[in-house]
């Protein structure tokens, strides 16, 4: 970021500002930058509110998920389209090749459609 564009510092007037406080975005120079452990602040404060905020973030992120109704739905039905070709593979393959059971079994099922 340039100087330009964080303008003068908040508690001191005339002086530019050297960075923003990584909790509210004041800009701040250099006499009032508070380090804390995830960058640069303007008070304890802030830095102890981040600090709490970062916590919260990565107690969320190891939380499981639970998969919503669409997510549910998606998988079902890949799961039915998949069945359905494999079951169609098995068919073609018994049509054109004599298996005892499944040949019987595809002209039984193509006379019901009426093929």
């Amino acid at each position: 970021m340039t100087v330009s564009a964080l303008g003068g510092c908040v508690h001191h007037p005339g002086i530019e500002a050297v960075t923003r406080c990584g909790q509210c975005g004041i800009p701040l120079c250099k006499n009032c930058i508070v380090p804390g452990e995830t960058g640069t602040f303007c008070s304890s404060a802030c830095s102890e509110k981040h600090k709490k905020f970062r916590e919260q973030a990565k107690e969320l992120d190891l939380k499981p998920r639970r998969p919503s109704f669409g997510e549910k739905f998606r998988k079902f039905m890949g799961q039915v389209v998949i069945m359905g070709i494999i079951i169609a593979l098995i068919g073609a393959i018994s049509y054109f090749v004599e298996i005892p059971v499944l040949s019987s079994l595809t002209r039984y099922v193509l006379i019901m459609i009426g093929y």
